[in-house]
């Protein structure tokens, strides 16, 4: 549910600029190691994002505003650090006289990506999402 909410407010999270680039895909939780003679357990919990190799490193240096604007989110810090996840749904190609256009990867290409969503109701929403988009891509 975390996660479903992160991806709801997700443009207001990551900034409208990078809202379509960098996809939240998964919370991934571990224990940290308990400290001597205490009963209570840590938990860490990441937050992995898949983006392009250009923004990986801007993403890199926005971790803690990343984690801010969550921390605002929920209320308490819930995600203790970023994952970084090179590769995308979709790449912008250059036209001339500057122009874009986003051209969508293959079947092959999305499920392979989708292997890495751990969240199997994300998953299935997200590959309907790149289905529909790879077919209006293609008319």
């Amino acid at each position: 549910m975390k996660l479903g909410r992160i991806y709801s407010y997700w443009p207001q999270i990551i900034g409208e600029e990078y809202a379509d680039k960098v996809l939240p895909v998964e919370l991934k939780t571990s224990i940290k190691k308990q400290k001597a003679g205490t009963s209570i357990k840590e938990i860490d919990v990441k937050l992995h994002v898949i983006t392009n190799s250009s923004l990986a490193l801007t993403l890199t240096y926005q971790k803690e505003r990343i984690l801010g604007r969550i921390e605002s989110l929920f209320g308490e810090r819930i995600i203790t650090d970023i994952k970084i996840i090179h590769g995308h749904s979709y790449q912008k190609q250059t036209l001339g006289n500057n122009v874009t256009s986003k051209t969508i990867l293959s079947n092959d290409e999305i499920d392979t990506l989708m292997q890495h969503v751990q969240d199997d109701g994300l998953r299935e929403r997200l590959e309907k999402f790149a289905q529909s988009l790879y077919q209006s891509g293609k008319s």
